[in-house]
């Protein structure tokens, strides 16, 4: 093809390539275009939802009120004969006219049930969370309709905490994915955009081609620059001050800072920490321990005029330092636990990076562990531990509990909080007979950055739900399982489930109490049987359903306990907390 052809059709070729990309990018620009305003409907319509669910529970909150329903449930007791007086009461008859399906709950069983439509199990996760908040609504697909479900708390008459749940059609979809509405309305969608913008670059391609002589050399020439590309195979010149590569003799030799600092990762490895070590403003004094993630210290702050103020400090350890999965662990605790300020939760004061170390520190209780205190108790006495002061300390942990379990973010959600290792060790007793619960390194949260993979299985297996020592999801009954059984523990003086090693202690708690657990549990002094039944169940609908419901069980038996707790934590650790605070 002779030159001036040949430079014709390479312009032709760059003008089509230039259309085509054209239309590709106009597409693209249409159908993000459709999606922003199909998120924007969605929007919308979510916003609608959350105005017709907040209509659903009021009308709901209204009938579970009625004073006909609350005498038919106390007749009933809360059993079968319920649906009896339903049936036959006008009062009842606009209630089940008006709602595509009404349910009454009493413990886990459907005691009254009307409607063209069974919710099945649907409604479980809300029953769960109206038990505990009161109410909760959500929007369900049934069989390809939309419903609105509502679930309300009837007023407490009778023990098993029913629950009026009501369901209404709803026009209103759950909202689509963006990504799913490219390409409607007659789009070319993300294939067709691809497709038009490959077409413009290989058009384009050719006429550059075509434009540039038709030799692919002209191409490179015309792109890259003289010596910058070598044969291969070839050895490059020498350069004017290249500089030489590094040999094994030429490393550069370990500072004096980094000598020490591997000095002190093996110490601490050793467990032969040198101290004191000033950590930002703070002086290590003691080294208390060392967790599966962080070293634990007793450390002092000063300032002027001889001002002292001592804190727990924890260090994340050396060799995890540069872990990244551990580090997010470290902070999404410190963040955490710093916003739980409640006067039974060891509050987190302050969080910090010295040198590339993450540490925290948090209050420091002049007291002991419960597991601690039992011990001692065991060895002064030789019998279990008092009923009226485990009462006591169990009720305390349970308004920790309650705290954390309904905390909400700044919008009103739910945190959804989880202690998942509520255990002697982490319940800390005062010498003011204060009780603390603390140790939320493996909470689990809404807000969390870090998530702890599905099915695997952490905290303490003599103290686990057995949801969690499945590695099934948990809520906020596994927590209280876990402190019925710390309740067990302090009450018979030993551990529930009895076994030679970690993995045949988590089968044991996977099953839940076994019969001859139940018959230890029977021989208990009154009411810790009939309290320990309801906090050891296994399925967790049959449990107290909140923390507060398990405090007020408890909440008779705890009179003067605080000043008794004092009493004995002086007559136990009194000398050895004074030499400890001097």
């Amino acid at each position: 093809m002779s030159s001036k052809p040949r430079r014709t059709a390479g312009i032709v070729l760059v003008l089509a390539a230039g259309a085509a990309a054209a239309v590709g990018f106009l597409a693209r620009r249409a159908d993000a275009d459709r999606v922003a305003a199909a998120a924007g409907a969605d929007r919308r319509a979510e916003a609608w939802g959350q105005v017709e669910r907040r209509r659903l529970e009021q009308r709901a909150a209204g009938i579970a009120t009625m004073p006909p329903l609350q005498a038919a449930l106390l007749a009933g007791g809360g059993t079968a004969p319920l649906q009896e007086v339903l049936d036959g009461a006008e009062w009842w008859r606009p209630v089940r006219d008006a709602f595509k399906e009404v349910r009454v709950i009493s413990g886990a069983k459907v005691v009254a049930a009307e409607g063209a439509i069974d919710l099945g199990t649907a409604d479980r996760d809300l029953v769960a969370a109206a038990r505990l908040h009161g109410s909760a609504s959500s929007a369900l697909s049934m069989n390809g309709d939309f419903l609105l479900v509502a679930a309300v708390r009837i007023p407490a008459l009778t023990g098993a905490f029913p629950v009026l749940v009501l369901a209404i059609p709803s026009d209103v979809a759950p909202p689509g994915r963006p990504a799913d509405r490219a390409g409607e309305a007659g789009g070319l969608g993300a294939p067709g955009v691809l497709g038009a913008l490959i077409l413009a670059a290989a058009l384009g391609a050719i006429g550059l081609f075509l434009l540039l002589g038709g030799r692919p050399d002209g191409i490179v020439s015309g792109l890259i620059k003289e010596k910058t590309t070598l044969p291969f195979g070839a050895t490059p010149p020498e350069q004017p001050g290249a500089a030489l590569p590094q040999t094994p003799s030429a490393r550069p030799r370990t500072s004096p800072a980094t000598k020490s600092r591997s000095a002190e990762a093996q110490a601490i490895g050793t467990g032969e920490t040198k101290l004191p070590r000033v950590l930002g403003r703070y002086t290590l004094l003691e080294h208390l321990g060392r967790g599966g993630m962080a070293d634990v210290y007793i450390a002092a702050s000063y300032g002027a005029q001889g001002f002292r103020r001592t804190f727990v400090l924890k260090r994340i350890r050396p060799e995890l330092a540069h872990d990244k999965a551990a580090v997010a662990h470290f902070v999404d605790e410190a963040c955490l636990q710093a916003g739980l300020v409640h006067s039974n939760i060891v509050p987190v004061f302050d969080f910090g990076i010295v040198d590339g170390e993450y540490f925290m520190t948090e209050e420091y209780v002049l007291g002991r562990d419960l597991a601690r205190l039992t011990e001692r108790y065991a060895e002064q006495t030789m019998h279990p531990f008092d009923p009226r002061l485990a009462f006591y300390i169990a009720r305390e942990t349970l308004q920790a509990l309650d705290y954390a379990h309904t905390r909400q973010d700044k919008q009103g959600r739910p945190l959804a909080i989880v202690h998942r290792d509520v255990s002697p060790g982490n319940i800390m007793v005062s010498l003011a007979g204060d009780v603390k619960l603390f140790d939320f390194g493996i909470m689990k949260s809404n807000s969390r950055i870090s998530k702890t993979q599905f099915g695997m299985v952490k905290g303490n297996a003599n103290f686990m739900s057995p949801e969690q020592a499945r590695g099934q999801e948990v809520d906020w009954r596994s927590d209280l399982f876990s402190l019925g059984l710390v309740l067990y523990h302090c009450l018979a003086g030993r551990l529930l489930y009895q076994g030679d090693n970690d993995l045949e202690l988590i089968h044991l708690a996977a099953s839940g109490p076994a019969e001859k657990d139940w018959e230890a549990i029977r021989k208990l002094p009154q009411p810790a049987p009939e309290i320990l039944t309801r906090a050891l169940a296994v399925d967790r609908n049959d449990r107290f359903q909140s923390a507060a419901e398990f405090a007020q069980a408890l909440a008779p038996y705890v009179r003067h306990a605080r000043s008794e707790t004092a009493d004995l934590m002086q007559n136990l650790f009194g000398e050895d907390l004074r030499r400890e605070a001097a």
